[in-house]
């Protein structure tokens, strides 16, 4: 009895797993999508486009000092 409770918890989790990382990566996949739209103007590596400043770091960074972009 205890054996087919603990496979039937571990197959559950499992299931469980392998749902969640099917969400992640539906959420991943749109979110790549809806970036190709910022990409025009906004990098994520750290380099300067000229229409927009780098997104790198923009968590807890002041807006508008990036010092690599002159648009502000």
């Amino acid at each position: 009895m205890k054996v087919l409770l603990v496979s039937t918890v571990s197959a559950w989790l499992m299931l469980a797993h392998a749902q969640a990382f099917a969400q992640a990566q539906d959420q991943l996949d749109a979110g790549k999508k809806y970036f190709a739209i910022c990409s025009a103007c906004h990098s994520i590596d750290g380099s300067a486009k000229p229409m927009g400043p780098t997104l790198k770091g923009v968590l807890n960074r002041k807006a508008a000092t990036d010092a690599a972009y002159k648009g502000y």
